[in-house]
């Protein structure tokens, strides 16, 4: 079988293979299977195009939504294989929600994952559990602690009018 035989026969399955790949490099891996010189560009085409098969490189890829199945495009720049590949902003947040429920009253919530690893890994949640907002912390922790927590431990903030935690800072020490 002459070079250009085996050519016509391996462009087709090579192109077929690797959607990606450019006329350049499947001319590339021609010459490195078969140990002969390398064809130009438009000779790979040409061969391409006899076997009619697409003879430009493949830059968009369909894929399906990992949170709600819906079909999307992306180019090959953008995909990133190690990643779930998702069709909106939404539908990545939605995925990488984690339903919990609050320590304090019981209702359920969602939250980030990234936030629940964070939390997961200081030692203070890992014994107590999550809390669906800062009142329901607040509770919590004052139920536990008493008098030596949050403004209960500072009554001259009340005093003072100041319930906020910006507020508190903006106190100095002489006006106390």
């Amino acid at each position: 079988m002459s070079y250009e035989g085996s050519a016509s026969q391996l462009a087709p399955e090579l192109r077929l293979k690797n959607p990606c790949v450019t006329l350049d490099g499947i001319a590339e891996m021609i010459s490195k299977q078969t140990g002969e010189p390398k064809l130009s560009r438009e000779r790979i085409r040409q061969i391409l195009a006899s076997h009619n098969v697409e003879t430009r490189a493949k830059k968009t890829f369909e894929f399906t939504c990992n949170t709600c199945g819906k079909r999307f495009t992306r180019k090959l720049h953008e995909i990133t294989l190690k990643k779930p590949l998702f069709c909106s902003e939404q539908c990545m947040r939605d995925y990488y929600k984690v339903p919990l429920i609050c320590t304090q009253c019981g209702k359920p919530f969602t939250r980030m994952l990234s936030k629940v690893k964070r939390s997961l890994r200081s030692q203070s949640c890992n014994k107590i559990g999550f809390f669906c907002s800062t009142h329901c912390a607040h509770l919590y922790w004052g139920a536990l602690l008493g008098n030596n927590y949050g403004f209960v431990a500072h009554p001259e903030y009340i005093r003072l009018g100041l319930t906020g935690k910006h507020n508190a800072r903006n106190i100095s020490p002489s006006s106390g």
